[in-house]
């Protein structure tokens, strides 16, 4: 988050006590704040708190006494009109923890959102797995999504991050659910070639993968691209019933009479989502098909259209 002078965001009466924050000046901002009432939830038409401001601006005593004061540590702010951000995740990938301390050891929740994920994913995508292992010590949800389907487990495994891999499974994540593509876990660490054996990314994998085995994996385990294969061809089975309905027809007609690529994009798109729909309708929640053709990572797709 930029961390430009309190004038960009603040007017009186919040004005004071961005100065306050901006000088570092802990003392004088809650002199402030008592003295002018002032409304610590209040959020300027940019979506900046007084809280979002001490953060960005790395003042850790300030963001302590605003806390203090009864500043909301979980509140949401619309930045920019359109980000939703709370304090826990912003910080969540922070090279210096301590702000993320401060706010988890008031009250701040583990759990908490900013571009639509969660805290644990800010600190993995950032490797601040200090930061991680607070969220976790603070009971973060740790079979929690992003916005590709992955758990943290099968994000970190991606990034052959195996000693936080080994963390999780000894905190008890869910090293068996699978990602939108299908991988797990297990499939990651066989499936990893990593060339120097000597080094401590090669020792922690070995390490995660006896782990599985004594948690009942056995190995080799099932490439998910065989079965990905399966529920695609399954599901263009369903696509070529659908076709032939009159719906279906209709759309195919639609999308041939689009004037140009852009307008042609968007037919195909509206097919494809009409076609899913129908294909609710055909198939059980958990039938393998539908979950295929569902998951996230397919949500902007017009494979087939």
């Amino acid at each position: 988050m930029p961390t430009k002078s309190p004038e960009t965001y603040f007017k009186a009466p919040e004005l004071p006590a961005a100065q306050a924050i901006y000088r570092g000046d802990a003392a004088a901002l809650r002199q402030v704040v008592t003295s002018q009432k002032i409304n610590l939830g209040y959020s300027s038409p940019d979506g900046m708190t007084l809280l979002l401001f001490a953060l960005a601006n790395q003042q850790k005593d300030c963001v302590r006494t605003l806390l203090d004061l009864g500043a909301d540590p979980n509140q949401i702010s619309l930045l920019n009109g359109k980000e939703k951000v709370q304090p826990v995740a912003l910080v969540a990938g922070a090279e210096d923890e301590e702000l993320l301390r401060i706010l988890l050891d008031h009250r701040g929740d583990p759990n908490s959102i900013m571009d639509g994920e969660a805290a644990l994913f800010h600190a993995i995508h950032a490797r601040q797995f200090k930061a991680l292992h607070l969220l976790v010590e603070h009971k973060a949800d740790l079979n929690v999504v992003n916005k590709m389907g992955n758990t943290p487990i099968t994000l970190l495994a991606t990034f052959n991050q195996f000693e936080q891999v080994a963390y999780l499974i000894e905190q008890g994540a869910d090293f068996r659910k699978p990602s939108p593509s299908g991988n797990t876990v297990a499939f990651l660490v066989q499936d990893h070639q990593l060339t120097d054996l000597n080094s401590a990314t090669y020792k922690w994998q070995q390490r995660v993968r006896h782990m599985l085995e004594e948690r009942g994996v056995q190995f080799p385990v099932p490439n998910p691209a065989d079965a990905n294969a399966r529920q695609r061809a399954a599901v263009d089975t369903y696509r070529q019933q659908w076709l032939k309905t009159e719906e279906g027809r209709r759309w195919k007609s639609r999308i041939a009479a689009a004037p140009n690529s852009t307008e042609n994009f968007r037919v195909r798109l509206e097919a494809q989502t009409a076609f899913r729909t129908w294909l609710r309708a055909q198939l059980p929640a958990d039938s393998p098909a539908l979950q295929y053709e569902l998951a996230p990572a397919r949500a902007g797709g017009i494979e087939g259209f």
